[in-house]
């Protein structure tokens, strides 16, 4: 994580349609996995700060599947060591859609640390490759709140379809979104979260609906999950005259669960419903480990 992804490209953090990875489909998948990984952080920060003087590494890597073929893969590293904090998620084509398809990578770093339990943003970087098609986002934020976003090359944003800086004040760019929820929250199901994505400004709103029990023989949980339903509610930078709750009745499930003994829950499975039918994320490999004396120290500096 210490070096920028795809160094030397200028590259963008929203998803180009094609053929074979529409864009409502992949983005569909993207906000709810930033849902997941949202509201695993409310308990994952809160428990790793007790381990973040000598620093740890959590890792998660996911299998999308669409329609039933496997075809995406998400990776998701978070790294701190004191009261810093580097993160990565990745996203890339795979399979079957990569070799039909034009190939798509997107990566979404963030940096920052943690003051009194308060999450405090350093910047975000996003950078994607979609065939030919490169571009870059760095997000950053003021004291006040205020959330600006530079892309390269800049979007053609339609008039109408402006998102404007008190609209944009409060939310969070997609990854930092998955690190600031409340610390402490007891429902990680609890409260809104409002996201700007370089176009669009949304409010990703979950809901806790119960637990189940979950088998896989990828990992092994602690008890049983949390079930939630994440809905969209759409707010700025849409088609003028959109329907705010359009989507508000066709909410994505995901399960969270503990994986360790550190109190945490994780994201385990994001189920999405598409016209282009059923998104799946998968978690299928979790890893837990202690920084290395150089990891510590690289991203202390």
């Amino acid at each position: 994580i210490g070096e920028r992804p795809f160094k030397g490209t200028k590259i963008a953090p929203w998803l180009v349609p094609d053929t074979f990875c529409p864009l409502e489909l992949v983005m569909a998948f993207w906000r709810t996995f930033l849902a997941a990984s949202a509201l695993a952080a409310t308990t994952t920060i809160a428990a790793a700060a007790a381990t973040a003087a000598e620093g740890q590494q959590i890792v998660l890597k996911y299998e999308v599947r669409i329609g039933g073929l496997h075809g995406v893969r998400a990776d998701a590293v978070l790294r701190m060591a004191g009261d810093r904090f580097v993160a990565e998620a990745d996203i890339a084509k795979e399979g079957l859609l990569d070799r039909l398809s034009k190939t798509y990578r997107a990566v979404h770093v963030s940096r920052g640390r943690l003051d009194g339990g308060r999450l405090m943003p350093a910047e975000s970087v996003a950078q994607i490759v979609s065939g030919d098609e490169k571009r870059a986002l760095r997000a950053s934020y003021g004291g006040d709140g205020s959330l600006n976003i530079a892309q390269n090359p800049a979007p053609d944003i339609k008039s109408g379809r402006e998102v404007s800086a008190e609209q944009r004040r409060g939310a969070w760019d997609p990854l930092m979104a998955a690190l600031m929820t409340v610390l402490g929250r007891e429902d990680p199901c609890a409260a809104p979260i409002p996201v700007f994505d370089g176009r669009n400004r949304f409010d990703i709103v979950p809901k806790k609906v119960g637990s189940e029990s979950f088998a896989s023989d990828d990992f092994k949980i602690n008890g049983r999950s949390t079930v939630c339903e994440v809905r969209l509610r759409k707010v700025a930078g849409y088609k003028p005259g959109t329907d705010p709750e359009e989507d508000f009745d066709k909410p994505a499930k995901l399960w969270l669960g503990a994986l360790d003994e550190s109190g945490r829950l994780y994201p385990l499975r994001v189920e999405v419903e598409t016209s282009f039918g059923t998104v799946v994320g998968q978690l299928r490999k979790a890893d837990f480990r202690p920084l290395t004396d150089d990891e510590r120290l690289a991203l202390l500096k």
